[in-house]
């Protein structure tokens, strides 16, 4: 009887909307409860500011932040191109949920860090907010639009037929349709975040005003390399998850039959 109920709960694939439900909540919850304070405690330290701590505490939580991206983003790819648009529906309801809460949240730390919350703290935050639900309204509209174009050979396609996820590293044209639209929404989400990051950029450098020096040049192009750099990182960290969530539906499915 143990052996029995072992083998149907490994028959169960991962739960995608549970899984996001955890994660972007823990994640957010750790970022902005714990590495938020640790940043704003840092850059308030004469000692520590001075030196390169914040930088490379602003690139800690910049890759975190990516790699959420890459988590959720991965799981509204695989939901919409193999599950459906109920399901796709759900998942990003509850990442809108979590980036609701962890903004929420930014402002209550920043209450309490400094005593005061003013305008441009709400507007910064709101902005943010905006974007990042931008970012995945992009994502789903990217997946479902290459679903449409390729609807013709997808729809004959038959879910048993999807072959190991490595396919998703290949570019070989036998690969199946799903796989091929996975791997098509995972670049041009990474390139989806690399233009957002750099329109912010622009926009910052702009209100902030052309450089007065050869330094601060190059300081500016660094960034905007790290602008490309964070959309390279997403696309590659979109399609490892995927192929890690893919495996967990194929091996429930084999063990299923």
């Amino acid at each position: 009887m143990k052996t029995t109920k072992i083998q149907s709960m490994d028959k169960k694939p991962l739960n995608l909307k549970i899984f996001i439900l955890i994660f972007s909540f823990s994640l957010y919850l750790l970022m902005e409860a714990a590495l938020t304070p640790a940043y704003i405690y840092i850059c308030s330290d004469i000692t520590l500011s001075s030196g390169i701590v914040p930088y490379l505490m602003e690139a800690l939580m910049r890759i975190i932040e990516i790699f959420a991206f890459s988590v959720c983003y991965s799981a509204v790819i695989f939901s919409a191109i193999n599950i459906g648009a109920k399901s796709t529906s759900a998942i990003c309801g509850i990442y809108i949920s979590a980036c609701l809460f962890r903004r929420t949240l930014s402002l209550g730390i920043s209450y309490l860090s400094y005593g005061f919350i003013d305008n441009s703290d709400i507007f910064n935050i709101s902005l943010y907010l905006a974007f990042e639900i931008f970012q995945l309204l992009i994502v789903t509209l990217i997946c479902f639009v290459i679903i449409k174009r390729k609807s013709s050979i997808y729809a004959n396609e038959k879910e048993q037929d999807l072959p190991c996820s490595s396919a998703l590293f290949s570019c070989k044209s036998k690969d199946c349709t799903r796989f091929s639209c996975m791997r098509i929404s995972a670049l041009l989400v990474g390139i989806m975040l690399a233009l957002v990051n750099i329109f912010i950029r622009i926009f910052y450098d702009i209100s902030y005003g052309a450089p007065d020096s050869i330094s601060e040049v190059l300081v500016m192009i660094a960034y905007y390399l790290s602008d490309v750099l964070c959309g390279i990182i997403l696309y590659v960290l979109t399609l490892l998850n995927l192929s890690k969530i893919a495996n967990s539906y194929k091996n429930s499915r084999e063990q299923s039959l």
